[in-house]
């Protein structure tokens, strides 16, 4: 008998329970920003000094050693503050959020225990499950012990709209219990023993399995990436049209990405930034951000990458994404609305040579000189019109060197139009102030003259 009962207590403790535990598959899920929500596993481990509690909630496994509480006083574990807004939700047509833990019941025949699971966020009690226990199991003699931790399923019910963990609050989770018929004689030859509910949490016996909770959620939702000219901040107004044939400096693109993991800065495991066309079937860029390239602001991540587009890039839509893989293998794209390099373009300013202050004189005939330049496609052809917004004075004239316009042959190419204005004899003080000028690009489109692009330049 004493030999039966030793090789029972050196079995190992996992050994009932291994066969009850959910496999799940280890799986890389995709979806987008806002509109989907993926399956995450929140682990139940020690407690940290962010989370407090008598134990942690997080996305990330516990490992080393799993810790052995009782619940016959309340345990209360918690994640970190949320950095930002969470909605979480249940899996099922009757959502529900499944909760695995590790218990073990000990008492004598007769005993039952009613074990209270209650789900917060915040202070605030979103639901609330009782599941009883029977049959507990009796410790050996001689101080051994034959009770094995079993994994119990619980599942609480919620809306389906599911609740919302607010940013700077936590979820967190309540465990306690109270037993029914505990004779509680002490242990000895023939006796029973202390009648307790033990909880085990952290990575169970160094084997992979843990006490754990099941929700839906998407805690990248407010991430983004915005597309900028460079030196620009996070909430200037985004550039989503480019010039293929632009001057270098016009051809600097800023992306900035603002990244918010509600479960913070540790569940993100990968940054990626793709700028694409084809529907994706070309790559511009793939850029994998480094930890250096992104720094802590507000509990999110920020970082920007400049790119330099080659000159003369084929016209059409790009698709911009921002990839991020948290810890648990999801794979959240950021589909961007995109930028366009465009067919036809033009820029206006002025040479070197021609200062932006016009001088007159009574009498006299004063030259301004223009640089337009085709920022367009290689492979668009351009009319370029010039005249003046506001006109002179009736007494005044003015004339450009080809009245007809200027051709531009592609992108990269340039003319120099000149303005010549004719002066009157006598006072000039109701003469204008500044000069107006406005160029018209036109373009053959599909057999017909279009204007494509209109500019401005004041002097």
């Amino acid at each position: 008998f004493i030999v039966i009962l030793f090789i029972g207590s050196v079995m190992p403790l996992g050994g009932i329970s291994n066969s009850s535990i959910k496999s799940l598959e280890d799986s890389v899920n995709i979806f987008k920003s806002g509109s989907s929500n993926e399956s995450y596993d929140l682990f139940i481990g020690a407690a940290t000094s962010e989370s407090g509690g008598d134990g942690s909630i997080s996305t990330i496994e516990p490992d080393g050693s799993s810790q052995e509480e009782s619940i016959l006083s309340t345990l209360e574990f918690y994640t970190n503050e949320m950095i930002s807004d969470i909605q979480i939700y249940g899996e099922g047509s009757t959502p529900t959020i499944e909760i695995s833990v590790y218990l073990k019941f000990e008492g004598n025949d007769g005993a039952t225990a009613d074990i209270n699971f209650v789900l917060k966020a915040g202070s605030t009690v979103v639901e609330s499950e009782q599941i009883t226990l029977e049959d507990p199991c009796t410790s050996t003699l001689f101080g051994g012990n034959s009770c094995s931790y079993a994994v119990n399923i619980i599942n609480i019910e919620i809306p389906v709209s599911g609740f919302t963990v607010e940013n700077g609050k936590r979820l967190g989770l309540e465990i306690d219990a109270s037993i029914d018929g505990c004779q509680s004689q002490g242990s000895g030859i023939g006796g029973g023993s202390e009648c307790d509910v033990m909880m085990q949490y952290g990575d169970i016996d160094s084997t992979n399995s843990f006490s754990k909770i099941e929700v839906r959620a998407n805690a990248l939702s407010q991430s983004a990436v915005k597309v900028h000219m460079t030196g620009s901040g996070w909430t200037d107004s985004e550039v989503l049209e480019w010039s293929p044939n632009h001057r270098s400096e016009f051809r600097t693109m800023q992306f900035t990405l603002q990244i918010k993991d509600s479960f913070g800065r540790d569940d993100i495991e990968t940054v990626n930034l793709i700028m694409s066309t084809n529907s994706g079937a070309t790559v511009v860029f793939n850029k994998e951000f480094e930890d250096d390239d992104l720094t802590l602001d507000n509990d999110g991540l920020v970082g920007n990458y400049t790119f330099t587009y080659p000159l003369g890039i084929e016209p059409g839509d790009y698709d911009v994404v921002l990839e991020i893989q948290d810890i648990q293998g999801h794979t959240v794209l950021f589909q961007h609305q995109g930028v366009v390099f465009v067919e036809h373009d033009i820029y206006l300013t002025l040479p070197s040579t021609q200062p932006d202050t016009v001088l007159i004189a009574p009498g006299m005939t004063s030259s301004v000189e223009l640089l337009v330049e085709h920022t367009g496609s290689d492979s668009s052809d351009l009319q370029v019109v010039f005249d003046l917004a506001r006109s002179l004075p009736s007494t005044w004239s003015e004339s450009w060197d080809k009245p007809g316009g200027y051709s531009l042959t592609g992108g990269g190419s340039s003319a120099k139009p000149i303005l010549q204005i004719d002066v009157p004899e006598g006072d000039l003080s109701t003469g204008p102030d500044k000069l107006e000028i406005e160029a018209r690009a036109f373009a053959d489109i599909d057999g017909t003259t279009t204007e494509v692009a209109v500019i401005e330049i004041v002097l």
